[in-house]
């Protein structure tokens, strides 16, 4: 992804791809519902549906995820300037952009860095939305500018972080059975955006909860 004018062209095609794959999904969940209403409550057309949901949902993921690519790139091919921005205002713009009702910590005096406001606020956006697959939400920010959010899912094991956070790593984290693949896939577009932010992105845990940490 170094080319800018490529750059731009395959996030506008990750995009395009992602749209166009979006409608037959819907299609498709709706038909399962209405399945759902009409079949027996009982036995195996239940379990039918039930895994026909469940790999439905893997895949709206799998596209949310393509999107999340493409956004990537898209970005990359003309990346804003850093300027000095309130760290607390984007966080709290990113978790109401959710509509996640995350627990949200913030210091009183405000916290400034130069980053991309924008990228920062979309980067913790999706950050929030991620984690709220797993549960419970908890989102903070400390006066030294360091961005927690932290989930009740399983946190992914030491040797897979920094796979989850490179294109190459997908492949590793699809092979290995503690891989949350579905979770962690995304994360190589977060891991672009925040460098386009101009912050570091960290996966992590803390007494066996999973966080990112975003170190503006």
């Amino acid at each position: 992804m170094s080319d800018a004018p490529d750059d731009a062209a395959l996030g506008s095609l990750l995009g395009l791809v992602a749209h166009d794959l979006r409608s037959p999904l819907a299609v498709l969940r709706a038909n399962v519902e209405l399945l759902r209403v009409t079949a027996s409550a009982e036995g195996e057309s239940r379990d039918v549906l039930d895994d026909c949901e469940q790999a439905l949902g893997q895949l709206a993921r799998g596209l949310e995820q393509l999107a999340w690519i493409g956004e990537a790139a898209g970005a990359a091919s003309a990346p804003p300037s850093p300027a000095p921005t309130d760290l607390g205002a984007c966080v709290r713009a990113a978790v109401a952009r959710s509509g996640v009702d995350a627990a949200l910590t913030l210091p009183d005096a405000p916290v400034e860095r130069a980053v991309s406001a924008g990228l920062l606020t979309v980067l913790v956006d999706r950050l929030v939305r991620a984690a709220a697959r797993h549960g419970e939400v908890r989102v903070s920010l400390a006066a030294d500018g360091v961005i927690e959010i932290a989930d009740r899912g399983a946190p992914l094991p030491a040797e897979l972080r920094a796979s989850a956070l490179s294109a190459r790593g997908q492949r590793a984290l699809k092979a290995s059975p503690s891989g949350r693949y579905v979770r962690a896939g995304g994360m190589y577009a977060l891991a672009r955006l925040a460098e386009l932010a101009r912050v570091a992105l960290e996966l992590d845990e803390r007494d066996g909860v999973a966080l990112a940490r975003i170190r503006a």
